[in-house]
């Protein structure tokens, strides 16, 4: 039997959600029908998960154009040396990735492309100066162009899917991430160099450190009411440079022994299992994973409603608390709530839990393969 080819290209391959969805993926799908290239421009943080199976391609280039450059030579080599060129299929993500995966492209006939967007629209109207402002203008442009030529479209939750149809002006399939993973379970019983006082009350967010990510928005709510409940405690998991305006908001406000911050936690899943309320204060998202997880976990989480993602994932409020994004005060008497009465939070939690399939890998590889397999 002739495997069909795929490529994925995913640029930069940190730890974050779009990268546990892959590796999910790619874990699942059945390599004896499939050979798989993953390419990305720096090295893949999947790589020694998944070496034996797939083979990695780093680019290794510093500018953008290089990269088109780069990607295309690669797949017209795959057409050239392959004894069944319409089977390379090519699975890109996010719309940079997207775009590029467009001009690689360009005039080459016989490969299949699949765009999967990852974050909502929204977040090209969040900028940080006139460069940014602008590069995140041509983007949306580009986006319009490039998605037109796609053989499919995939978003990963349906308000991202809803808006980006509008935008492109062309069908997207929703197909929700992967998140429903069992594995965590397990990873949540690892033994970890942190003690939990069971007389606390731990707070806990994992994400990127970003100013998008809402954990200003957190600290801001949760300021006052450290005095307030002298055993309120909050945990911030994730990397990045933001990190240091966390760190001296926390240092202004005498806070340095209420607040630990922890970089680039490979396994944050028993901190989640272990704290008491999960928070989450993103403005905009494409599908939330750790939501999920938090759910998984028996977490209770109160979430910004942004888009897109947490409204689904929450039934509109029935699985946990939504507040509006940036509403920091909001935020702060929705946690002063639960501190007062956790129950009425934890009944929510368990009926989240109740429809959790839907994020299930084995629903989510079913999806991929039959889209796989028809295109």
């Amino acid at each position: 039997m002739i495997k069909k080819k795929i490529i994925i290209f995913h640029p930069y391959s940190k730890l974050g959600g779009a990268d546990r969805s892959l590796y999910r993926l790619l874990k699942k799908l059945n390599k004896k029908k499939y050979s798989i290239t993953f390419v990305s421009i720096d090295n893949s943080i999947i790589k020694d998960q998944l070496r034996r199976e797939i083979k990695f391609i780093s680019l290794n280039v510093s500018r953008t154009i290089f990269t088109i450059l780069k990607l295309r030579e690669l797949i017209k080599n795959l057409i050239k040396n392959s004894n069944d060129s319409r089977k390379i299929i090519l699975i890109s993500n996010q719309n940079f990735a997207n775009i590029i995966a467009f001009f690689a492209t360009i005039n080459l006939t016989n490969i299949k492309k699949i765009f999967i967007e990852r974050n909502h629209i929204d977040e090209l109207n969040y900028y940080d100066g006139l460069i940014n402002l602008i590069k995140k203008k041509i983007i949306k442009f580009l986006m319009k162009i490039a998605y037109k030529n796609a053989d499919k479209i995939i978003g990963i939750c349906k308000q991202l899917s809803k808006d980006l149809s509008k935008h492109v002006k062309k069908p997207v399939q929703t197909i929700y991430s992967p998140s429903y993973d069992k594995e965590i379970y397990k990873l949540s019983k690892k033994k970890i160099n942190f003690t939990f006082n069971k007389k606390n009350c731990y707070l806990i967010n994992v994400s990127r450190f970003s100013e998008y990510k809402g954990q200003m928005d957190i600290l801001k709510a949760t300021s006052k009411l450290f005095y307030k409940y002298p055993k309120l405690r909050l945990i911030l998991i994730g990397y990045g440079k933001y990190k240091r305006k966390l760190i001296k908001f926390i240092q202004k406000n005498n806070l340095n022994k209420k607040i630990y911050l922890i970089d680039n936690c490979q396994n944050p899943y028993p901190f989640i299992h272990k704290s008491n309320l999960f928070l989450f204060a993103s403005n905009y998202e494409g599908f939330p994973n750790v939501l999920v997880e938090a759910l998984m976990l028996n977490t209770p989480v109160i979430s910004s409603n942004c888009k897109s993602g947490p409204e689904e994932i929450l039934l509109n409020g029935k699985a946990g608390d939504l507040f509006q994004k940036k509403n920091y005060k909001q935020l702060n008497v929705m946690i002063e709530n639960f501190i007062k009465n956790p129950k009425k939070l934890v009944k929510k939690m368990k009926v989240g839990k109740k429809q959790l399939w839907k994020f299930s890998p084995d629903r989510h590889v079913k999806i991929y393969n039959k889209i796989l397999s028809n295109i």
